[in-house]
């Protein structure tokens, strides 16, 4: 339900609407890289607007943080390659794939333990302060 709200957002949203959707994406899949939305942020880390592709592909990282995901991994180089001359869009995809390779697989950056039972709320604190401060991305 909150991924086809985020879809409609995405589609019809004001554009600073469109620019925080990618990161609640990623708040809904801390380190699990579902198909579904990593497809979805993959589709938008080629918009035409700076902030919602930089956020895309920061999202992508956030999702696939600590996974060694080889398919996000993939997805990652090839946009390392096709954003080879814009620096702040190479930026993000190494920041993204150093998020992925975190820990070499060992690390995750998911608030929740013990199957969802637990939350650890300084964990949570810490990834919504970074989410939060990349609504502004520019700055």
């Amino acid at each position: 339900m909150a991924l086809r709200s985020f879809g409609h957002l995405l589609r019809y949203g004001e554009p600073v609407i469109k620019r925080a959707v990618p990161l609640a994406l990623a708040l809904l899949s801390v380190s699990n890289p579902k198909l579904n939305i990593i497809d979805t942020l993959s589709k938008f880390s080629h918009d035409a607007d700076h902030e919602v592709s930089y956020n895309s592909i920061f999202a992508m990282g956030i999702v696939g943080a600590g996974t060694n995901n080889a398919r996000l991994a993939a997805m990652l180089r090839q946009l390392a390659v096709y954003h080879g001359k814009d620096m702040n869009n190479l930026f993000m995809v190494r920041l993204a794939q150093g998020l992925t390779h975190l820990g070499k697989g060992t690390m995750t950056l998911n608030p929740y333990h013990s199957d969802r039972m637990l939350l650890c709320r300084v964990s949570l604190a810490g990834l919504l302060t970074v989410l939060v401060s990349f609504f502004d991305v520019k700055q």
